[in-house]
């Protein structure tokens, strides 16, 4: 695959072979574009351009996994228009978004639809993730045997005492990141290394090097890290407390949030009830993980 650009000049630097990145960009501009073939699977999703306001498609043969064509958005008319043009698809493997599934029984009628392995992965990790917090009041402790002690009730769920620890007083993976990126920086500033030598040697882009080697101090770099404000920041509190005061229904909370003002997603507010919970209760916090499954083969 051919790199251009800012990437495409970093590899052939590491290659000794330093070209600028504007002449890798007019030669692969040069490079003759291959006729396309229709394949007999193919693969369609989304992206955002812009997330929030303008979507994407792009179009994969699954048979190689190569990307072959991107529409300029997700309409059922536009994917249709494109199977028309390009008959001789078979299988169509999708997400379960209604426009596509429009869009390939109107331009493909004959080809089989078939729902992909992540999305069958993510949609059945959601399902579940769903289904236990809206039952979490059902599940009881196992009862004590005579010779085993009661264990204690579960902790409610409190906020971490700051932004660099967890709920467990350990620095939080992003705390212990920024500090070694920012040491990293430092060494090779005090080197005399120029910026674009330290994206090179520590494979970093240029904008957060720049960050890493203008900052003051450490300690504002952390500040601005662990005291990112979110939409849900302003409602944590109340989630807590509803939350141990018995309320486990993470829809619930979502309607009652909407009705404070709250213009956030409901999959946010279901993560944090979750993962403060989890965290919260676990007697092996190394051992924590997500209900949410994941594709194997990292797909």
């Amino acid at each position: 695959m051919a790199l251009g650009g800012r990437p495409g000049a970093r590899m052939t630097d590491a290659l000794d072979v330093p070209v600028n990145r504007m002449t890798l960009l007019r030669i692969i501009r040069r490079i003759p574009e291959r006729p396309l073939q229709p394949p007999e699977v193919l693969g369609v999703d989304d992206f955002a351009i812009k997330k929030g306001q303008h979507y994407a498609t792009i179009l994969i043969d699954m048979a190689t996994h190569r990307p072959i064509d991107v529409l300029p958005d997700r309409s059922a008319d536009t994917f249709a228009d494109w199977l028309r043009r390009h008959p001789g698809v078979r299988v169509i493997c999708r997400d379960r978004g209604g426009n596509y599934a429009i869009g390939a029984r109107a331009g493909a009628p004959d080809a089989i639809q078939v729902a992909d392995r992540y999305h069958l992965w993510a949609n059945l990790g959601e399902a579940v993730e769903k289904t236990v917090l809206a039952h979490r009041a059902c599940l009881h402790p196992p009862e004590p045997t005579t010779e085993e002690q009661p264990e204690p009730a579960p902790a409610q769920i409190a906020l971490p005492p700051d932004g660099l620890r967890d709920v467990h007083g350990r620095d939080r993976r992003l705390v212990t990141r920024t500090q070694e990126r920012h040491a990293a920086v430092q060494t090779l500033l005090a080197q005399g290394k120029s910026l674009s030598a330290m994206c090179r040697e520590l494979n970093l882009e240029m904008g957060t090097v720049r960050r890493f080697a203008r900052a003051d101090s450490l300690d504002e770099l952390l500040f601005k890290a662990t005291h990112r404000v979110t939409k849900l920041d302003p409602f944590k509190a109340y989630l807590i407390e509803r939350w141990n005061d018995g309320q486990t229904d993470a829809a619930a909370l979502f309607r009652e949030l909407l009705e404070q003002g709250y213009h956030g997603g409901k999959l946010t507010v279901r993560r944090f009830l979750h993962h403060s919970a989890a965290t919260t209760t676990s007697p092996d916090p190394g051992r924590v993980r997500s209900s949410r499954a994941t594709p194997p083969d990292g797909s």
